[in-house]
């Protein structure tokens, strides 16, 4: 339960969404978690389901059921299993998001329903190895040649490297203009040599599929360029902040994933002959656990009502990030403890894993720290 009413269409689609996760997610996420690859079947599927690219309009594949849709479609991803939720998530929003809200409508018809159906995987490439949250480091150039351009750069951590079928890389074309000389493109992986991605082994969130992609002088035409070619930053912006709200969306499954195999293990475990449940020390601290993930819930669903309703701020998205992905790292922190020993041996319990997993939701779509800044600048303070 929750104290933000769903309306009945978002409710019913909250209880399909938890059906898929158990039904298709479950069965196989155990060996995607042991050979660290994203089952792309699911894509496929949950594509014919309609869960990919909900927020998209119907002409496009999509449902235009907002982006409270997409944070509920993560979370009940995540509940399952991190990794496979975030690779589900991604291709029908960040990874392909410029392309709806600012590319051309041809661009639009030839990438958005391949992605809404379930068969074409988009990825977001703009994190490079020397540039994450600031964004204005990055090195990645597009150079103006013959009437094509000729991208060079490379990006690192970007989710589904390894199965994109297309990237959304962000490149400088004019470095005179700072922040203004940045632009997107659409690169399609046939472009690509093999070499070219390079799959990361990763602490958590391993069946998401992470990887380098390096781009060495590839010729692309002019119409793979995204919008006009300055402005790419408050291009990416836009897109990163709605997937703050759907990263935070994961990060509730992941908590509520912890609390729930810890409360679980409360009640079976026993010592000095009780259930471990029935002590202060556990039960209050499991009981934080469940309002500080009550609250962030309630926060995030906020949140993206106000961007369904056109009404979206930084300083929301940046509340709903903060509190959920922190939720997610105390939950699991908190669960840890309450298994003792037996969290500590790598598949045992789910706990292991979802530790591992709440991690990154504080590093992608802005750090804590980034939210913070955020939040900082809106209280009329400057920090440094």
């Amino acid at each position: 339960m929750t104290a933000f009413t769903l309306s009945e269409e978002l409710s019913a689609l909250r209880e399909s969404a938890r059906a898929f996760a158990e039904r298709e997610i479950a069965p196989v996420a155990d060996e995607a978690e042991r050979t660290e690859t994203f089952p792309k079947e699911l894509f496929a599927k949950a594509g014919k389901a309609g869960f990919i690219g909900m927020r998209y309009p119907t002409s496009l594949g999509g449902s235009e059921a907002g982006i409270l849709a997409e944070v509920l479609w993560r979370e009940a991803g995540s509940r399952v299993n991190a990794g496979i939720a975030s690779a589900l998530s991604v291709p029908g929003n960040i990874g392909s998001y410029p392309i709806f809200e600012f590319g051309s409508p041809e661009q639009a018809q030839t990438y958005i329903p391949k992605v809404t159906s379930g068969e074409w995987i988009g990825a977001f490439a703009l994190t490079e190895p020397a540039a994450g949250s600031d964004v204005a480091g990055i090195r990645a150039t597009a150079e103006r040649r013959n009437g094509s351009w000729v991208l060079n750069g490379t990006k690192m951590f970007i989710t589904c490297a390894p199965s994109a079928n297309f990237f959304i890389f962000t490149a400088y074309t004019d470095r005179d203009l700072g922040y203004n000389g940045i632009a997107n493109f659409i690169l399609g992986r046939d472009r690509l040599p093999d070499e070219a991605i390079r799959p990361l082994k990763t602490l958590g969130h391993r069946s998401g599929e992470l990887g380098e992609v390096v781009v060495d002088g590839i010729e692309v035409p002019d119409d793979a360029l995204i919008g006009e070619p300055t402005g790419g930053f408050k291009r990416a912006a836009r897109t990163l902040n709605g997937g703050r709200l759907i990263v935070a969306g994961g990060a509730l499954g992941t908590a509520q994933a912890a609390l729930d195999v810890s409360v679980q293990y409360a009640r079976e475990r026993d010592a000095f002959g009780h259930p471990i449940g029935d002590f202060q020390a556990v039960a209050f601290r499991l009981a934080q656990v469940a309002a500080e993930i009550e609250s962030a819930r309630v926060t995030t669903y906020w949140a993206a009502s106000l961007w369904d309703a056109g009404q979206e701020t930084p300083k929301e998205i940046a509340v709903a990030k903060l509190m959920a992905t922190e939720t997610a790292v105390r939950a699991t922190s908190e669960g840890f403890r309450t298994f003792g020993g037996y969290a500590y041996i790598a598949d045992e319990f789910p706990i292991e894993r979802l530790l591992r997993d709440a991690r990154m939701y504080v590093i992608v779509e802005g750090t804590s720290d980034v939210q913070k800044l955020i939040l900082s600048r809106q209280l009329g303070l400057n920090p440094r």
